[in-house]
């Protein structure tokens, strides 16, 4: 009987061996499967060489400038999640909202393991980082939103998700409309060009350089009354905008709100939106609100890839209408819209007191 329990403990103990050495196989294989994935080395908008999969099948986007350009190549289908300020185009499926874009939920990313994170390198904080990378997906920083790194950010884009085509046709169109900007614009003399304040979407809250709306004022041709600020977003005071008494002002609105932007069908809120910022204490006798050179416009067409081109086109016309007097902004973006984004141009971006 000893014999028998001594035979079956020996036979049960190959079969835990056996089963262990199996398992440990499959491990091994699935490590295996993971490391094996082929990947292309690309370089962000921040010079980090990251290695990213070359046939990607799924994408988180904590930028809302990264989805815009998503959806331009025509790769929206590979998108899994975004955060709660993205805006998705009417054509587009829904998609798993995964925080903000300063707080993105990292738990959830990692659950739905996509091959690539997009994010803005200067909001993301090193913890999150290092949890996304060190679960093998390649977190990669595009900003778009600067005019000045459009082009290679779309490129980039275009080699990641084998939309080179794509991308370049796209680049076509951008390079077409800035260079006529900036033909237009080279030979005005500094003291001719016009002083610009841009506001965003909070009140009195400005940009400085380096920022994407110094990039389109500059682009524009124009002078950015705020360029020199120490900090990229300063606050500033309502007495600091009666003293510099700009020439033009442009109000960012939020497409999160419905005053501006694709599906917006009537401009009451605009209205609204308009008349409490013409009716601050003192702007009566600001240079831009005596003429009308007040003007509210959609995040969606300013700092944006759409923007880097419409939101030009629309700055460089209210700066200098003579020289732009042929180009119409809305016929530009239309064309835009229905050829990359095929989306009809059914919404309200821009509203200034012509529009009352």
């Amino acid at each position: 009987m000893k014999k028998i329990y001594k035979k079956l403990s020996l036979l049960l103990s190959l079969v835990l061996v056996v089963v262990g050495m199996v398992g440990c196989n499959s491990t091994e294989d699935k490590k295996d499967k993971v490391a094996s994935k082929e990947t292309q080395k690309i370089v962000d908008t921040y010079g980090r060489y990251v290695d990213v999969p070359k046939d990607v099948k799924s994408m988180v986007i904590l930028n809302s400038g990264v989805y815009d350009l998503v959806c331009a190549l025509g790769s929206s289908d590979k998108i899994v999640g975004v955060t709660d300020k993205t805006k998705l185009l009417p054509n587009d499926t829904k998609k798993e909202i995964l925080g903000t874009w300063k707080e993105p939920n990292v738990e959830k990313i990692l659950e739905m393991k996509p091959d690539v994170v997009f994010g803005y390198q200067k909001y993301m904080k090193p913890e999150l980082a290092k949890q996304i990378e060190e679960a093998n997906i390649a977190l990669v920083y595009l900003d778009a939103y600067k005019a000045e790194n459009m082009a290679s950010e779309i490129s980039t884009l275009g080699l990641i998700l084998g939309k080179e085509k794509e991308a370049n046709e796209y680049l076509g169109f951008l390079n077409k409309y800035s260079k006529l900007i900036q033909e237009r614009v080279a030979k005005i003399p500094e003291d001719k060009r016009v002083k610009v304040y841009w506001e965003g979407y909070s009140d009195y809250a400005t940009v400085a350089k380096g920022t994407g709306g110094d990039s389109l004022i500059t682009a524009a041709g124009g002078v950015n009354i705020a360029s020199s600020e120490p900090v990229e977003y300063p606050k500033i005071s309502n007495e600091w905008v009666i003293e510099k008494n700009p020439s033009i002002i442009v109000k960012v609105v939020s497409n999160k709100k419905p005053v501006l932007g694709l599906g917006i069908e009537n401009d009451t809120q605009a209205k609204a939106a308009y008349e409490k910022l013409v009716a601050r204490t003192g702007w009566n006798q600001l240079e831009a609100v005596k003429i009308s050179k007040t003007h509210m416009i959609s995040n969606e067409i300013a700092t944006s890839p759409q923007g880097s081109v419409i939101g030009s086109l629309y700055l460089a016309k209210w700066l200098y209408p003579d020289k732009f007097e042929d180009i119409k902004p809305e016929e530009i973006h239309k064309e835009m819209l229905e050829k990359f984004y095929k989306v009809e141009h059914k919404g309200i971006w821009t509203y200034e007191s012509s529009s009352k």
